[in-house]
């Protein structure tokens, strides 16, 4: 496929946009160098990358960032590959575990992609300054099987890790998974971060490409999803530390070591263990996800479309800044522990709650959010 487009750049609605080989080709009097009307030619890789090359006539991409040439006085078929540089991005990492580098050390190129993810985490500078802090760092994880714990120090650190497509932390085959001595071990995510910068706080966030595939449903959840054999520890003492998960997780998400304030998000997850927190946590969002155990945080925000198999504990009634508030068309079985006007939810909640003969704990009592007009 060929299309001659000049110098203008090239638009989604072109034919050889976004396919995963094309040929953008000009005329010497457009292309080449010394012709009074040079411009550089436009090429889009399928990966969305544009370029501009400038002195060749006739230029093709592919996926593996080789690009092909044609020049004066050659046949049209005889392209020959060029190894060109493909440098990293500034603030995103490429990972691949199957990845084949040629003996070439691996820099998070697309072209040289780290094989571990920890491997990837342990490139991310730690800040210098309150403005270096700001930036993020994406992590991005091309689908597959990794066995391997991580360890991040998140010391003045910013670090989506960006599953594309289904990303397995351990051996987890099939629907479930099971430990054994042998080749299946739990594979954990430990945060730790002892410094920040004021007003800066710094944050992990676990997510995937397709965010909104529900992991509520088990056959969804390895179609697009990170999955997690072991659990989620959050260690840090800084003044505030943003934890956004959109995955499944199998092991226990604790927050019991940290002495400050987390704020937690959960998009379409599905928790199988415990999540565990202190009167630091709060649970600013929680959308459309499934935990199978005892939630346990400080103060909760806005709870959608929510399953709580095990019940929930909070140790205040205090409102957090996510709106709408409270447990809006979600189903709690078991027991809401807390204390007086802690525990506000919709009529369809409460509906629920009362269906599967859910129990107020502590001092907990209801608010009932309603504004039916009759």
């Amino acid at each position: 496929m060929s299309h001659s487009n000049g110098s203008r750049r090239p638009k989604k609605n072109d034919e050889f946009y976004g396919k995963s080989e094309f040929i953008a080709e000009g005329g010497l009097d457009t292309f080449w160098p010394g012709s009074a009307s040079f411009n550089p030619l436009w090429v889009v890789s399928s990966l969305g990358m544009m370029i501009a090359i400038s002195g060749l006539v006739m230029a093709a991409i592919n996926t593996d960032q080789r690009i092909r040439v044609l020049k004066p006085g050659l046949c049209d078929t005889c392209f020959d590959p060029v190894d060109v540089t493909v440098r990293p991005f500034t603030h995103t990492i490429y990972v691949d575990g199957g990845a084949d580098n040629g003996g070439v050390d691996p820099d998070g190129s697309i072209r040289y992609p780290y094989t571990t993810i920890q491997s990837a985490i342990d490139t991310v500078p730690i800040a210098t300054s309150a403005i270096g802090s700001r930036h993020v760092y994406t992590i991005r994880v091309i689908s597959g099987n990794y066995d391997e714990s991580l360890l991040i120090d998140g010391s003045k650190r910013r670090i989506v890790l960006l599953a594309d497509g289904q990303v397995t932390l351990g051996n987890i085959t099939g629907t479930l998974w099971s430990y054994d001595s042998g080749a299946n071990t739990a594979r954990n995510i430990v945060w730790n971060a002892t410094s920040e910068y004021t007003d800066v706080p710094n944050a992990l966030v676990i997510t995937s490409v397709n965010s909104e595939g529900t992991a509520m449903l088990p056959g969804d959840s390895f179609t697009g999803k990170w999955r997690i054999s072991g659990g989620i520890d959050i260690v840090t003492n800084v003044t505030l530390t943003e934890l956004h998960i959109n995955a499944e997780v199998w092991g226990t998400v604790s927050m019991a070591s940290t002495t400050a304030t987390t704020n937690l998000y959960t998009y379409n997850s599905h928790f199988r263990s415990a999540v565990t927190g202190t009167s630091t946590t709060q649970f600013q969002v929680c959308s459309a996800t499934d935990f199978d155990a005892l939630v346990t945080v400080g103060k909760y925000g806005s709870m959608r479309m929510c399953n709580f198999d095990a019940g929930m504990t909070v140790s205040s009634a205090t409102s957090l800044t996510a709106k709408p508030e409270g447990f809006i068309s979600c189903r709690i079985v078991g027991t809401f522990t807390g204390p007086s006007v802690s525990f506000k939810l919709d009529g369809y909640t409460n509906y629920w709650f009362d269906l599967a003969s859910g129990v107020l704990g502590g001092s907990a009592t209801k608010v009932i959010l309603n504004d039916v007009v009759a």
